[in-house]
């Protein structure tokens, strides 16, 4: 695993300590998967945790777009994730997640918990936003040392996922849909 911080300390809309707490928060949504000795047909490579990945330096995107109260709430949670000792942290994320277990209105102030911080965090993982390059990443210090330091990890490649599109038919697509729907 890189053992480098490749998130920023904070961002526009993120204090320092909001930072991490939303890293803290992360890790135990995503502890990280150590490569296998065995490789299997998916690569059997290491998936950073979520701090590892550095996933992190896109929250901005992801803030702004969010409704006030929710963004609010979100910063508050991240907040207290930074202060609070590491197995409340995980008590907050398995409450959230065991949403069902609990009474009306509490189970439904847990349910939207566990879309919140799933959603935040997963959404920044997976999206593989490659924000220190500016472009998508082609290259993984996870599954090939490279000589960026500042590089992060490609997670679709970690886990096997090649996106491809077929610029052809994406085109054809949109031409078939602007005719039945002319914007005029």
């Amino acid at each position: 695993m890189n053992s480098n911080n490749l998130n920023p300390r904070s961002t526009e809309l993120l204090s320092a300590t909001q930072m991490k707490g939303l890293l803290r928060l992360g890790d135990v949504v995503i502890p990280g998967v150590p490569a296998r000795k065995t490789a299997s047909t998916s690569g059997g490579g290491a998936l950073p945790s979520f701090s590892e990945s550095g996933c992190a330096a896109g929250i901005d995107r992801m803030l702004s777009y969010m409704y006030d109260d929710d963004r609010t709430a979100f910063l508050a949670l991240a907040s207290v994730c930074a202060y609070a000792p590491a197995p409340l942290v995980r008590l907050i994320v398995a409450m959230a997640n065991a949403n069902a277990k609990f009474p009306e209105p509490l189970a439904g102030l847990m349910r939207m918990a566990n879309l919140g911080i799933k959603g935040v965090v997963h959404s920044l993982y997976y999206s593989n936003l490659g924000v220190r390059l500016g472009e998508e990443l082609t290259d993984s210090p996870l599954l090939a040392r490279g000589t960026n330091p500042n590089q992060l990890p490609n997670i679709h490649q970690a886990i096997g996922y090649e996106t491809t599109i077929n610029q052809e038919a994406y085109e054809a697509a949109l031409a078939a849909a602007d005719a039945q729907n002319p914007r005029d």
